[in-house]
């Protein structure tokens, strides 16, 4: 028997908690020995790469956009600059995290590096005039895979390619609208389409018929998939919810959720079946003192004036703690979050002789992948992150890590003043954050409560309720029969 996730990504941008679910749902199950296949319907020309960083190589797929593209390609053949032909006396510069290539002196093309490792194409921008004319999109398996064209930095067309070059899907905007999709092949007699949707829903209700009716189907929550349900009566469906919804899908019985929050509500409003199942598993890891005194800030969801009150809190903590060092993680533009470093630094002290000093301590980064947070996490001693939901994927890296998290809100992953502390009023950073900074003993409890509560949701634990969720199932449908 086969376990089928149907998930739910956005096309562009991998890494939600749809994403989350599907891939902690994928490795939990993948630890109980079960065979795995996602079902895949957002574009992600890095996907080999994607599911080896999770740690879910071993789950097969199938792809909307692969059947789409006629692909049948599996394995992964990264290409490099040399594989492109380009002009006559091209000059390459090569810098962290992309190719600058000129010709004649001026600005030719930017080949862009994968993350979080750098090392292999991700896409190239080509510019015409010093003004961006093609983005060229590379899959992991070694051939272009899209091309966006571009008229005053506004994406006019995109075609989607098959191995060999041919277009197989080409969508055409006006003003940024989509106006029509053409696809080569034809789906349930089109060729024509005015949104992705409803293709994708067409090419994804085709696989789903070829499907064994022995095997069982996770459905990640989203209007999408809930028009794919009627396609699944066949099968056992498992419904996994992040939110509540105004209605529970029909023709389900058995659903989870990785929140309590929705557990809570829906468990006293419901006869069907619901189990609370938490996302996140933790791994074990040997406890290490950190070498370096360095806060971990997911800055996130705050008001521009909540950032400045705990960014003055922060750097008044770097002029009494020499050894201190932030990383700032936030969404907003570099230069925004620096702007207002500089700012508070003002604020807070009137010394220039070692003003770029401090500033120093304060490294900003764009939004990180999963990987890219645990990298940075491994060598950090405590997590702060004061958005009104903590991000509980950071949570569980801090216990991995043993480090104690200062949030706003109770979560599985925190007991209050035993692994951190939860706060209420932002003005208390400070104290909250000296707690940890100047008393050894307090950090050395809140790790050792860390490694107490990591016990509670470790992977082994985790994966054995999932088993006993589909044991019942299981059970359930053979009475039946």
């Amino acid at each position: 028997m086969t376990i089928h996730i149907l998930t739910h990504w956005p096309i562009d941008d991998a890494e939600t908690l749809s994403f989350d679910t599907s891939i902690n749902e994928t490795q939990l199950l993948l630890s109980q020995g079960h065979d795995i296949s996602l079902i895949i319907q957002a574009y992600v020309p890095k996907l080999r790469a994607l599911l080896h960083e999770n740690d879910s190589a071993r789950a097969h797929y199938w792809s909307a956009f692969d059947t789409i593209q006629q692909i049948k390609l599996t394995q992964p053949q990264p290409l490099s600059l040399s594989d492109f032909s380009w002009p006559p006396y091209a000059q390459f510069t090569y810098l962290r995290d992309r190719i600058l290539i000129d010709v004649n002196d001026e600005h030719y093309a930017t080949a862009w590096l994968t993350s979080p490792n750098l090392s292999e194409l991700d896409y190239i921008d080509l510019f015409v005039n010093q003004e961006l004319n093609q983005q060229i999109m590379i899959d992991d398996r070694g051939f272009i895979s899209r091309i966006n064209h571009y008229n005053s930095y506004q994406v006019k067309r995109t075609d989607f390619l098959t191995p060999s070059g041919q277009i197989a899907m080409q969508i055409t905007y006006d003003n940024n609208q989509l106006q029509d999709i053409h696809t080569a092949q034809e789906w349930e007699n089109q060729q024509h389409f005015s949104d992705l949707d409803t293709l994708l829903n067409i090419v994804t209700r085709q696989y789903l018929a070829h499907l064994s009716s022995e095997d069982t189907v996770i459905v990640t929550q989203s209007n999408h998939n809930d028009q794919l349900i009627p396609y699944l009566s066949q099968h056992n469906i498992i419904y996994t919810l992040h939110t509540v919804p105004d209605q529970l899908p029909d023709n389900v019985q058995q659903f989870i959720t990785h929140d309590t929050n929705v557990y809570n509500t829906l468990d006293k409003s419901t006869n069907k079946r619901l189990t609370y199942i938490p996302l996140y598993a933790t791994q074990f890891h040997l406890s290490q003192q950190a070498k370096f005194k360095t806060i971990y800030w997911l800055n996130e969801d705050l008001s521009f004036e909540e950032q400045e009150l705990v960014l003055v809190q922060l750097m008044a903590l770097a002029y009494q703690h020499l050894d201190l060092t932030v990383i700032i993680e936030s969404p907003l533009p570099a230069k925004m979050i620096t702007d207002m470093i500089l700012h508070v630094n003002q604020q807070v002290s009137d010394d220039d002789s070692q003003r770029q000093d401090y500033l120093n301590r304060f490294l900003v980064l764009p939004k990180q992948r999963r990987t890219q947070r645990q990298h940075f996490m491994r060598s950090a001693y405590l997590l702060l992150d004061l958005g009104q939901t903590p991000n509980e994927f950071l949570q569980v890296t801090a216990l991995d890590d043993h480090i104690p998290q200062i949030v706003r809100q109770t979560t599985p992953y925190l007991s209050p003043d035993k692994n951190g502390k939860v706060i209420d009023n932002l003005q208390d950073v400070s104290a909250a954050v000296t707690f940890y900074l100047d008393n050894m003993d307090n950090w050395q409890f809140a790790t050792a409560q860390s490694d107490r509560i990591s016990d509670i949701y470790n992977t082994t634990k985790l994966g054995q309720q999932w088993q006993t969720l589909l044991n019942t199932r299981h059970n359930e449908e053979h009475d039946a029969k």
